[in-house]
């Protein structure tokens, strides 16, 4: 699990974090699995080369988005 703090946000602690999680699964041949309910954050991690494989309906405006990475 990755989190950075709101008053981190939006300034590219991110995705160093995120590239450490795909080195890692990588020597072990693992995917990289995330779970978001923020479009923007999915959008985000599609970008960095996750994959958008499944939306949940949480309720009648909320959303999961799952995404992974293969190893």
């Amino acid at each position: 699990m990755l989190a950075v703090k709101k008053e981190y946000q939006g300034k590219g602690f991110m995705r160093p974090l995120v590239e450490t999680a795909f080195e890692v699964a990588g020597q072990g041949n693992l995917p990289v699995i995330v779970s978001t309910d923020a479009k923007l954050k999915k959008d985000k991690y599609e970008h960095i080369g996750m994959k958008h494989v499944n939306t949940r309906t949480l309720g009648e405006k909320s959303f999961m988005y799952d995404l992974v990475r293969e190893a």
